[in-house]
């Protein structure tokens, strides 16, 4: 049952990740986060210090997810 639930919240991230992704910058601003992740995620070989940089950059965003996921439920609780 856990590990269910764990492939749901991965897919869950996923999906919020290329939606992420795949936004164009509005009004001239670009978030910088995205951007470096993206610009990462893109090259083909990694050195470490690099590797590090994009591991850091995965769990900020998986934090911004979370975060959001949690205060969308809060904000439905509310309702």
């Amino acid at each position: 049952m856990k590990q269910v639930a764990e492939m749901a919240e991965t897919a869950a991230f996923r999906r919020f990740l290329g939606k992420e992704l795949g936004r164009c910058a509005r009004g001239g601003y670009a978030d910088a986060v995205l951007a470096r992740y993206r610009s990462l995620s893109l090259a083909t070989a990694l050195d470490e210090v690099d590797a590090l940089e994009y591991a850091q950059l995965f769990n900020r965003l998986y934090t911004r997810w979370r975060w959001q996921t949690a205060t969308t439920q809060v904000l439905r609780r509310r309702r």
